[in-house]
């Protein structure tokens, strides 16, 4: 089953069209005494018209005649539903004001569009593919490359329910109704459902903790929206929208589960996402700054610890070195505490033991005459100690009294 063939007389006709594209009527080439001269537009084979009703559909096609060679168009394995929504997709691009062409091919034969929509100036031009077989997604990516690189549009039609292919390429699911209604788009379109925190300038609606990358502080809201699944509408108007550009194929920016996938958009969705990608830049350039402050003061407190601990790490070399020479060298007004050892009565900080021992310490300055022993115990050293108070100070003529014993 074939729509386009080559007439002798018209070339190139399409029968799906009352007038085949040429201006003729199809009672001129159906069932006429002298066989019209149809031929295949691969093979070159003789072809028929034929007609045939299926369902709500009055089918006009083309079929090879017996021993027909292997040919292209007829080896594609195209079932009844593969012809169905090729009529129907080049119906409703019609219908939009648009031409439309079956089987249209690549001058250098690197791809052939099942429907060619083409706008009335032609600026534009879309190819409807009706994929129905299964496909590799490598394949299908390959062949949709080959017509961005001619400048042609694409969008993929299929009625699988598994399309390991439907989030790589521009692509639509479609369904027909059991009831015979119209064919609807259910799966390959979306729409933003924005979301915003009521204060815009603090952020209180997610929950996660990595949003602040670890910076202190309330931070903006940079959007919450996410892209939801469009309700199944009419295929008719989904192709009017593809003709008017209403709808564009779009790769989504935004959201956990959906981002990267291709989706069929209009212009105001397209700006929602743009306003939320826009605070999100916005909010981690603030982070970004919020963090260079943070970092600057981390390192700063960082260089001020070491130089802490380098002044500890000195003063414990001094104190070693102290050691080392027989004595603990501290700062002026600093003293090393010692215990008393158990017994040993209290003194006072003036008296002779604590000197020695200062002086043990290397706590006093230099010049400074040693500290008088303490006396010996008896009455001998009782009596040379009161021989040495009787003795006139440096600088004074006067001699001093001498003690007198009140038992005396």
């Amino acid at each position: 089953m074939v729509f386009v063939g080559v007439h002798g007389e018209r070339g190139r006709i399409d029968v799906t069209q009352a007038d085949l594209g040429c201006g003729q009527d199809r009672e001129s080439i159906y069932k006429t005494k002298r066989p019209a001269p149809l031929t295949c537009y691969e093979c070159d084979w003789r072809l028929h018209l034929v007609h045939k009703t299926h369902g709500a559909y009055d089918l006009w096609f083309l079929r090879h005649a017996s021993k027909a060679p292997r040919c292209e168009a007829r080896a594609a394995g195209e079932g009844m539903a593969h012809h169905l929504l090729k009529l129907d997709l080049a119906h409703h691009a019609r219908a939009a004001g648009w031409s439309a062409e079956y089987e249209v091919a690549a001058p250098d034969g690197s791809w052939r569009a099942d429907v060619m929509a083409t706008s009335p100036d032609g600026s534009r031009r879309v190819a409807l593919e009706a994929q129905m077989a299964s496909i590799s997604v490598t394949d299908i990516d390959a062949r949709t490359t080959r017509y961005s690189e001619a400048s042609v549009e694409v969008c993929w039609f299929t009625d699988r329910k598994t399309v390991p292919w439907l989030d790589h390429v521009p692509s639509v699911r479609i369904a027909r109704p059991g009831e015979g209604g119209p064919v609807q788009v259910t799966a390959g379109a979306a729409r933003f459902e924005p979301k915003w925190c009521e204060d815009r300038a603090v952020c209180d609606l997610c929950e996660c903790e990595d949003c602040g990358a670890g910076v202190d502080g309330p931070l903006p809201c940079e959007g919450h929206g996410t892209w939801e699944p469009a309700a199944p509408f009419p295929l008719e108007r989904f192709v009017a929208a593809i003709c008017t550009n209403a709808t564009r194929p779009h790769r989504l920016r935004v959201g956990w589960g959906t981002k990267g996938k291709w989706r069929w958009i209009t212009r105001r969705y397209f700006e929602l996402e743009e306003e939320q990608l826009q605070a999100h830049i916005r909010k981690y350039q603030i982070v970004e700054r919020l963090l260079a402050v943070q970092q600057r003061q981390h390192k700063a407190r960082q260089a001020a610890e070491q130089e802490h601990l380098a002044a500890i790490e000195a003063l414990l070399q001094r104190q070693k070195a102290g050691q080392a020479g027989g004595g603990v060298r501290l700062p002026r007004g600093r003293h090393l505490p010692q215990r008393r050892p158990r017994g040993q009565p209290r003194v006072r900080h003036g008296s002779a033991r604590v000197r020695t021992r200062k002086a043990a310490c290397g706590h006093l300055p230099r010049g400074r005459p040693p500290p008088r022993a303490a006396p010996p115990p008896g009455l001998s050293g009782l009596l040379r100690c009161l021989r040495a108070r009787a003795q006139p100070r440096r600088g004074s003529g006067r001699p001093r009294p001498a003690h007198r014993d009140p038992h005396h």
